[in-house]
């Protein structure tokens, strides 16, 4: 079986923020498809798109009205098989977002179950008379100071309905069978289009207790067996995806010895990442790798840095998520739901290059596939004058013309407007400049991705961590089919020096860095830049 997704470059397109393809001021598959070339050159393998069914417009695009349509202004099924299969012809595959927990509330399943009590749809849904009181964590709301509960009165019931999110993304009853059938024909309906698989949202509370007893679903390992089986029988390359913030406890029920879902979000890791990075200490970070369980064979994990949701913080302590605000978000607009920020990482970072291209190199040496968003290539930045997560879909920046490049539309005819102030406004944050200055984050991306392709030991070998005297550095080496690669990284602005005593009787090759060193492939003693990062092959004496 081809584990191709082992060792996959995720790139997370938000389809009306990409490229206008059409003049109208939103991005679409038109747009998608001129710009496959671009995202080939980026050496991406699979695209991630988020989603583009019909929807109420009030949660970009979650709040889904009907699973089996393209809204309308992203383009037709046409385009949408057109986008597949050429990106087919650039090796690289596409998978899309399964939003399954939740529909909107204009669903004709939730408008059809309010207006009949007796309708098989009344119990896709969690409804109540009265309020059940508090006394699980699926009782408080994923958006706290958003929405103030998790039940919403509905005035033609006459009952309550739960919701998780926002109160018009009403919550279905995965617990119910015949939810579960329609969450198989939805999987089937576009795996038949030819997609490599979905990115399933807010996969744990898809099987959570929804507000009351009853709601938890009791087959959970069951269904994730079958789906998995399923969709492998439809197309044997596909995955899942799961993107679930848990506890290590919780690993082993998702990957299911290899049997239900393919790769988790390292949330686990994400978090300790940045605490690594506030407090320039890279032991946070090698102590959470240690402790992380090992995927199955046929199981992944999916390394980050930043995504489209909030930077989430949430399980550390409140001295440690201290530390990160103040070193990423010190407003407190910057931060969200009292848990997070709603930053991207160029801004984060202010602008540093050193600092990100170290970053990305860092992500791109850990165990696991890698997935980062549009823009996130050349250090986009984000408008804060938007609401909560909204910050940071801003329009891709191309060029330095008109916006952005984005679109010929007039201006004001845009859906959302461009970054046109500040450090980094598209005049001085874009694709085309970047292109032609090689030492600009586009083309050290570039240079990653290669890396990953060439050293497959990186996906797919046993790694070990480094230990090393400076807590600053962050230093991993891998092993796979005779071949030894190592990676040491400076979390620091200041100079190091790195003792790879475990390495005294080799010879060190240094194919990728952050700039010139001393060549002396014999020395063990390693020299680092501020922010600084060298990559080595390892041949032994």
């Amino acid at each position: 079986m081809d584990q191709w997704y082992k060792n996959a470059i995720f790139y997370g397109i938000e389809v009306k923020s990409f490229y206008d393809g059409n003049g109208d001021g939103i991005g679409d598959f038109a747009g998608i498809i001129q710009k496959l070339d671009y995202l080939a050159s980026l050496g991406i393998t699979c695209i991630w798109l988020l989603p583009f069914y019909p929807s109420g417009g009030r949660d970009n695009g979650y709040d889904i009205i009907d699973y089996y349509s393209i809204d309308p202004s992203y383009g037709t099924f046409t385009e949408f098989k057109k986008c597949i299969k050429e990106a087919k012809k650039r090796n690289i595959r596409i998978i899309i977002d399964l939003v399954v927990n939740h529909t909107s509330d204009l669903h004709p399943w939730f408008q059809k179950a309010r207006e009949h009590p007796k309708s098989k749809y009344r119990d896709y849904f969690v409804w109540t008379k009265e309020i059940p009181e508090k006394n699980h964590e699926e009782d408080s709301p994923a958006f706290p100071n958003v929405e103030a509960g998790v039940w919403k009165f509905d005035a033609v019931a006459k009952e309550f309905y739960f919701h998780r999110f926002y109160h018009f993304q009403p919550d279905l009853n995965i617990a119910n069978k015949k939810v579960q059938e329609e969450i198989f024909t939805i999987a089937e309906f576009w795996l038949k289009f030819g997609i490599a698989g979905f990115r399933i949202d807010a996969t744990r509370l898809l099987f959570a207790r929804k507000g009351k007893d009853g709601t938890e679903v009791s087959n959970a390992k069951e269904f994730l067996n079958s789906l998995h089986t399923f969709i492998k029988k439809i197309n044997p390359e596909a995955i899942m995806l799961g993107e679930t913030d848990i506890e290590s406890k919780e690993i082993d029920f998702y990957f299911g010895n290899g049997k239900r879902i393919h790769l988790l979000y390292n949330f686990l890791l994400n978090r300790y990442i940045f605490l690594s990075f506030a407090r320039q200490n890279a032991n946070f970070m090698s102590k959470e790798l240690q402790s992380l369980p090992t995927p199955p064979l046929n199981a992944q994990w999916v390394n980050f840095l930043r995504n489209v949701d909030e930077l989430n913080i949430d399980r550390l302590t409140q001295r440690e998520k201290g530390d990160i605000f103040s070193a990423f978000a010190p407003a407190a607009y910057m931060q969200i739901y009292n848990r997070g920020i709603r930053r991207r990482l160029a801004p984060m970072f202010d602008g540093d290059l050193r600092r990100l291209k170290m970053a990305y190199s860092v992500i791109f040496s850990l165990p696991g596939a890698v997935l980062f968003v549009y823009g996130e290539e050349i250090g986009m930045g984000e408008d804060m004058s938007l609401p909560e997560r909204e910050s940071v879909r801003i329009p891709m920046q191309w060029d330095s013309s008109k916006n952005a490049g984005f679109s010929l539309v007039n201006p004001k005819g845009l859906l959302r407007s461009v970054l046109s102030e500040g450090p980094f406004r598209y005049q001085s944050v874009n694709v085309l400049d970047q292109e032609k200055d090689e030492a600009s984050l586009l083309n050290h991306i570039r240079h990653l991705t290669e890396i990953k392709k060439v050293h497959q030991e990186i996906g797919h070998g046993m790694y070990q961590l480094i230990s090393v005297k400076p807590k600053n550095v962050f230093a991993i080496a891998y092993a796979f089919e005779g071949e030894v690669t190592i990676a040491v990284h400076n979390l620091s602005p200041k100079p190091a020096q790195v003792e790879l005593t475990a390495f005294k009787n080799t010879e060190l090759k240094e194919f990728f860095s952050d700039g010139e060193y001393f060549k002396n492939e014999k020395a063990t003693a390693i020299p680092l830049n501020g922010y600084g990062y060298r990559w080595f092959t390892v041949k032994r004496k």
